[in-house]
């Protein structure tokens, strides 16, 4: 079955805000990125999460690679 209505845009992280500089915005999706890794490993605590434990390392090496180069760009 064929959809006749238009794809929305993908929203962008480094669509930039008036008056918020490149690294702001970076800082910003990466931020936001941690959260959500964040949230997924808090998923993956409860009974019914089982069957994607195996999820469990790849999301912690993406919060940790995210993490450290946070560190690089806000200290």
């Amino acid at each position: 079955m064929r959809c006749d209505r238009p794809l929305q845009e993908p929203a962008s992280p480094f669509i930039r805000s008036d008056g918020a500089s490149l690294h702001e915005e970076v800082v910003d999706a990466l931020a936001r990125i941690l959260l959500e890794v964040d949230e997924a490993l808090t998923l993956l605590d409860g009974e019914e999460a089982n069957r994607f434990l195996w999820i469990e390392p790849h999301l912690r090496n993406v919060f940790d690679e995210i993490n450290s180069v946070m560190f690089r760009l806000t200290d």
